[in-house]
């Protein structure tokens, strides 16, 4: 099962991820490990995260760009499509204003995504309710 995760900053996204993983025994990859300062490195971030699921059918991928890599694969039309996408947009924690400033940058792509994803015929799950015990989910 491949299982993306996008959301604002602070929205827990990490910690879902960690959660799914653990549930269902699926390698976790957290794709802000695969970002650096280096403005080459930015934009071929979709290109490296490609790599790294490419050949991988069972694991979770959490990331705040999450939808520039959507749109490469589209692009590519390459079959490494999500089975489920978890979009969270509760933040749960203090944020900067510049943070604040990339969520809205998030909520204008995600309206691209939605329809790359529902074109793939993939699982959009908007929320994750709060009173979910993450322990028992």
């Amino acid at each position: 099962m491949r299982i993306w995760i996008n959301g604002f900053t602070g929205s827990g996204k990490t910690t879902i991820s960690k959660v799914i993983g653990k549930k269902l025994g699926l390698e976790v990859i957290h794709g802000d490990d695969y970002i650096t300062t280096d403005k080459d490195n930015w934009s071929n971030l979709p290109h490296k995260l490609i790599d790294v699921i490419k050949d991988k059918d069972n694991y979770v991928i959490e990331m705040t760009q999450i939808g520039r890599m959507a749109r490469k694969i589209d692009e590519l039309d390459l079959d490494i499509r999500p089975d489920k996408y978890y979009y969270l947009t509760e933040v749960f924690k203090e944020t900067t204003k510049k943070q604040d400033s990339f969520n809205k940058a998030i909520a204008t792509i995600q309206l691209e995504v939605d329809d790359i994803l529902e074109n793939w015929g993939t699982e959009i799950i908007d929320e994750i309710p709060l009173e979910t015990d993450l322990d028992t989910w």
